[in-house]
């Protein structure tokens, strides 16, 4: 039994619908659980159209995705599912790729989690653009898309909804690698989503990707990495450098609200040794 799970905050309603109608063929019930939006009359609308298809959870508050995806899984554990595919509010699930998901799980009975191939709508190209169905490991993969194990996740301690939002699947993959389970990726394009409002540039002859996040979210990527570091050995000090430089870097270079960002960056590195 799968169910997928949506969270959403203020999400814009027309990609919400087709993020569901994309979703609900392919697994056996679709959780929406909402975090304090705005237009939640909007979503109940949604919600109600399809019936006993679709269930909704609401947070009075936002409490963040950790927390959300908490409530997600420990409904998923009361009724009995034994997976959960994760999805943004506004991710694009591709057809089949659930079927595909299923033939993976027969072969890996270790594993803890399953991704696919993401494809961005800001950029035009994939990293990797094969069909093959090949299965790999991989040391970690994003929320979208993903299809959580609910047993393994029992034996973690599960989402840590001190992360908020950011760093939240790294946290949740490297927990189900210490308890021996594995992460592997199909190789099949399973998700369209939009990060932000990514853009590419150059760095002389080398392309970076660019999110252009917003100044509050700086904060939590620049906090929840030094989380990560204190957290879970494999994510070592040379990881931790490296990818708060390259964070500080393309804010300073390429990014717009320079200021505002580079004063959350710092806030989230003092809290997150802090804390």
């Amino acid at each position: 039994m799968i169910l997928a799970g949506i969270v959403t905050y203020n999400p814009d309603i027309d990609r919400l619908r087709e993020c569901i109608d994309a979703v609900l063929p392919q697994v056996d019930k679709v959780l929406v659980f909402d975090n304090a939006s705005a237009n939640i009359e909007q979503v109940l609308q949604i919600v109600g159209d399809y019936q006993e298809g679709v269930i909704l959870r609401m947070n009075g508050v936002n409490a963040g995705v950790a927390a959300a995806l908490s409530e997600i899984m420990e409904y998923a554990l009361d009724n009995g599912y034994d997976w959960v595919l994760s999805m943004d509010q506004d991710s694009m699930l591709q057809s089949g790729i659930i079927d595909v998901y299923k033939r993976a799980i027969k072969r890996c009975p270790n594993a803890g989690m399953f991704t696919c191939l993401i494809k961005d709508r800001n950029f035009t190209d994939m990293k990797n653009e094969s069909q093959r169905a090949a299965i790999s490991a991989v040391p970690y993969c994003i929320t979208a898309g993903a299809l959580t194990n609910v047993k393994a996740y029992a034996e973690t301690e599960g989402y840590d909804r001190s992360f908020f939002i950011d760093g939240v699947d790294f946290d949740i993959c490297y927990s189900l690698r210490e308890k021996g389970y594995r992460i592997y990726r199909v190789k099949r394009l399973g998700v369209l989503q939009e990060v932000g409002h990514g853009e590419n540039r150059w760095l002389l002859w080398k392309r970076i990707v660019i999110y252009n996040e917003n100044p509050d979210r700086v904060y939590y990527m620049a906090r929840n990495k030094v989380k990560l570091f204190k957290k879970h050995k494999e994510y070592g000090l040379y990881t931790l450098l490296t990818k708060e430089a390259g964070h500080l870097f393309r804010i300073c270079f390429y990014e717009k609200e320079k200021k505002e960002k580079i004063r959350n960056f710092f806030r989230g590195l003092i809290d997150g040794m802090r804390k």
